[in-house]
């Protein structure tokens, strides 16, 4: 959200931004929100955002999540107990190298929604 957040600020909303989120906002899609925030040069005035790709490189961990969970058994129904227990145990060490990367996130105040959106409404009278 932070990487959106400056990307747009430096060009706006632009439609093939509008365009990533036609299907939702995927774990791709924040991904490559990432890799355009730096693809472009665009410097962070979110001081916290830097460290996405600094302590850790808490991007190219991110990556590694994304890739295992789109090689794994994602979207091919119940699997037994111990593929899952596997799974975890290979992914774990990912997830807490990622979280510690960016440690300031547990220090930030998050409030939980079930959905958000943006949508507009037609003024009447």
């Amino acid at each position: 959200m932070l990487a959106l957040t400056e990307v747009a600020a430096s060009n706006g909303f632009s439609r093939n931004l509008r365009k990533q989120f036609r299907t939702g906002a995927t774990f791709g899609t924040w991904l490559w929100i990432l890799d355009r925030l730096e693809s472009e040069g665009i410097a962070p005035r979110v001081q916290q955002l830097a460290t996405v790709r600094d302590r850790g490189n808490a991007r190219a961990l991110l990556g590694h999540i994304k890739d295992f969970r789109n090689t794994s058994h994602h979207a091919h129904g119940v699997r037994a107990s111990h593929q899952m227990a596997e799974d975890v145990e290979r992914l774990e060490p990912h997830i807490v190298r990622a979280i510690s990367a960016v440690s300031w996130l547990s220090g930030t105040h998050w409030d939980w929604v079930e959905r958000c959106e943006y949508s507009t409404r037609a003024r009447t009278g």
